[in-house]
């Protein structure tokens, strides 16, 4: 998961943040475009229900970088 933003310039849409989720197994990757910081936590808790839905599966574990910036060393 990744929240990324503000942006300069807002999109047509009016959205200043963009949230990734990433699967780790498949590596499918969800972006989400927000208008406001604070509608992280309702776009998650709709992302888990809609996926454990359809899925058939419930989620157990959330990977995070806790808010810090993850380097890799090329």
């Amino acid at each position: 998961m990744d929240l990324w933003g503000p942006a300069r310039t807002k999109s047509y849409g009016g959205a200043s943040y963009l949230y990734t989720i990433t699967d780790d197994a498949t590596r499918y990757s969800w972006v989400f475009a927000l208008e406001r910081k604070s509608d992280t936590f309702g776009v998650f808790k709709d992302f888990i229900a809609s996926v454990e839905r359809i899925s058939g599966f419930q989620i157990k574990s959330i990977r995070s970088d806790r808010g810090g910036v993850l380097f890799k060393k090329f």
